[in-house]
């Protein structure tokens, strides 16, 4: 899917912004970016550490020299130009955990523990009515989607969730024209436990049923 995204991209002359913050702890088999397709033509790849480090706020931008005047001037003109530059302590401390391979146990712990929660959420969902409901996830990363292939109030359906404590975040806002909009909702795996998320799942899966 990258492969032909990063194709029509070059055929259209159009410019890809990719945020790839997690791709350090993808544990998808042959994971390669669009950037990697598109050779650093029409794209600008963004990458952080932040999802890694939660306390380090760091992240970096590659992008091809042919954009490089356009973009440091854009730059300049930003808000947040004055803090583009991580402090000292915080880029220290990053190239202390690359030299001493903590930073690759710690993104190893993170694969580890999502690969446990995507087990869950295969197991749970297994039995899900695939003509009323799909997961649709690359099994990587801390989110996934889910989209309901019937017609349902999805305000109502959110308020109910809420009501059992599950808070939800819908798609609308990914989607440049509303009418391409599908239903479907977005469920982050970043602060739950794998029992609270058993459960989750099976309390929204239930809810779902019942707005039928």
């Amino acid at each position: 899917m990258r492969q032909k995204i990063a194709q029509l991209a070059l055929k259209y002359n159009v410019y890809i912004i990719e945020d790839d913050y997690f791709g350090h702890c993808s544990s998808t088999s042959h994971y390669l970016p669009l950037y990697y397709y598109m050779e650093g033509q029409n794209c600008i790849y963004l990458t952080s550490f932040s999802k890694t480090i939660p306390y380090l706020r760091i992240g970096a931008a590659i992008i091809h020299k042919d954009f490089k005047n356009t973009f440091e001037k854009l730059s300049h003109q930003s808000y947040y130009y004055s803090y583009q530059l991580p402090s000292l302590i915080s880029q220290a401390t990053l190239e202390s955990y690359i030299k001493s391979s903590l930073y690759k146990k710690q993104t190893q712990q993170l694969q580890n523990h999502l690969k446990k929660d995507y087990q869950i959420i295969k197991k749970v969902t297994q039995n899900w009515d695939s003509q009323l409901i799909q997961v649709i996830s690359s099994y990587s990363g801390y989110y996934l989607t889910i989209q309901c292939l019937v017609d349902i109030n999805l305000d109502l359906f959110q308020t109910r969730l809420q009501q059992k404590h599950i808070k939800i975040a819908r798609n609308e806002r990914c989607f440049y024209d509303p009418s391409h909009f599908h239903p479907s909702i977005r469920l982050s795996l970043a602060r739950i436990d794998s029992h609270d998320l058993k459960e989750a799942l099976q309390i929204f899966y239930q809810v779902f049923l019942d707005m039928l």
